[in-house]
């Protein structure tokens, strides 16, 4: 009976030692994305670059997410909602917020909806968060903020492959006119990460400057 106690206890032992070296070890694996993007929320605060959002908002809490728990706190946010829900705040009403989330830029840029951290940097003239084994190129950087962010949101709202795969196609044409119009390129030629980024920001998140 005793032998059988020992062994138990040896495992569980062994299990928690595991699990402790295992959060340990993601932990350390994440450190190098966490301060990439605790950097760049401070950067985008020192440039005056206000997140306003409501407390209920799934996509605000989805758009804090994207900058990790840590990074989400030195955004210059602007909560709008009053505690019922049932009024915006003033200093929201004054500002014209319409929807949530809302970027908006010290150059009177708006950005509309979900955001990503490396749109945000872009217009705000902050360093893009690089980490780990993060490609800043256009061919990566278009498959994350655009494939992949626009396939994950029609998947949320049931939207069929077929739908999908249209969906990609004319977001991509659009990208590609964006692209010619402003540097004469296409995604196939392009390389410059920051002409893409402005493109996405304009197609994508229909950033413009206020009326």
């Amino acid at each position: 009976m005793e032998r059988h106690i020992v062994v138990y206890t040896v495992g569980l032992v062994v299990l928690i030692v595991t699990i402790i070296f295992g959060l340990w070890f993601l932990d350390r694996a994440d450190a190098p994305k966490r301060e990439a993007y605790t950097a760049l929320a401070q950067c985008l605060k020192d440039r005056g670059v206000t997140f306003y959002g409501a407390f209920w908002c799934p996509v605000c809490a989805q758009q804090k997410t994207a900058f990790g728990s840590s990074a989400s706190k030195k955004l210059l946010y602007v909560e709008c909602s009053t505690p019922d829900r049932t009024e915006q705040t003033q200093v929201c009403q004054d500002e014209q917020i319409t929807g949530y989330p809302t970027w908006k830029f010290p150059d009177s840029m708006r950005c509309g909806g979900m955001v990503s951290p490396e749109v945000l940097a872009h217009l705000a003239g902050c360093p893009l968060p690089e980490y780990g084994d993060m490609l800043l190129t256009v061919d990566s950087l278009y498959a994350t903020l655009v494939e992949k962010y626009l396939t994950e949101r029609m998947i949320l709202q049931n939207v069929s492959d077929e739908e999908q795969e249209i969906a990609l196609s004319e977001v991509r044409m659009s990208i590609n006119t964006e692209l010619q119009a402003r540097y004469g390129t296409t995604l196939e030629d392009e390389n410059d990460v920051h002409h893409l980024l402005a493109a996405i920001a304009k197609v994508v998140n229909r950033c413009a400057p206020e009326q």
